[in-house]
C-alpha cells in the first residue's frame, strides 16, 4: 500500500481494516502531505493489530524532483522523520536570513541537490529561477519550501512549510 495520511485517516476512521488479515503486505508507505509521529504510531498499531509484519514506511519529495528525495530505511527509522536521502540526493537546510548552511539539529529551509530534478518550469523562467538557489560555493540547490533539519543519523525532519513560519 503506497497512499497519502488522507488515505490512511479515513481508512482508520471508518474501520476499514478491521478484521482484516494484512499479514501478506510487504510494505505500506506514507508520504505526499505532511506527518506526524501520531499519525505513524497509530497506523503502526493498526497494521499491528491486522497481523502485519512489516511498519510504516515514510517518503518525502516533490514532483519537481522526480518524486522522492528521502525514505525511512528498514535498518533505522525514528518515528516523525521522513527518512535518509535516496543515492546521488543531498539534503541539507539552510538559514534563510544568511543562507548558511545549518549543521545537525538546526531549523531551517531545506534545499536539495538532486540529479533527477526537473530542468526548468514550462515557460516560466522567473519560477524556475526562484525555485533554483546557487550556494556561497556555486553549488546548484532546489528549495522545497519546506522548514526542518537534519539528524546526525542523516534523517529528515520536516516541520512544516517556510511560508507559514513566523521566525526560523
Amino acid at each position: 500500500i503506497c497512499a497519502t495520511k488522507s488515505f490512511w485517516d479515513v481508512s482508520i476512521i471508518n474501520n476499514l481494516f478491521r478484521g482484516r488479515d494484512l499479514s501478506f503486505l510487504n510494505i505500506a508507505v506514507l508520504g505526499g502531505e505532511p506527518n506526524t509521529p501520531e499519525i505513524e504510531e497509530q497506523i503502526n498499531r493498526v497494521l499491528s493489530s491486522c497481523n502485519c509484519t512489516t511498519s510504516l514506511t515514510v517518503g518525502y519529495g516533490m514532483s519537481e524532483l522526480n518524486g522522492t528525495v528521502t525514505t525511512s530505511s528498514f535498518k533505522h527509522h525514528q518515528i516523525g522523520f521522513t527518512g535518509i536521502p535516496l543515492p546521488n540526493v543531498i539534503v541539507a537546510s539552510f538559514d534563510v536570513k544568511t543562507g548558511r548552511e545549518n549543521g545537525y539539529l538546526e531549523c531551517g529551509e531545506i534545499m536539495v541537490q538532486s540529479p533527477c530534478a526537473m530542468k526548468n518550469y514550462a515557460n516560466n523562467p522567473t519560477l524556475t529561477d526562484a525555485f533554483r538557489w546557487i550556494d556561497g560555493q556555486g553549488n546548484s540547490w532546489y528549495r522545497t519550501g519546506d522548514i526542518g533539519y537534519i539528524d546526525s543519523f542523516g534523517e529528515v525532519m520536516v516541520l512544516g512549510r517556510a511560508v507559514d513560519s513566523v521566525d526560523i
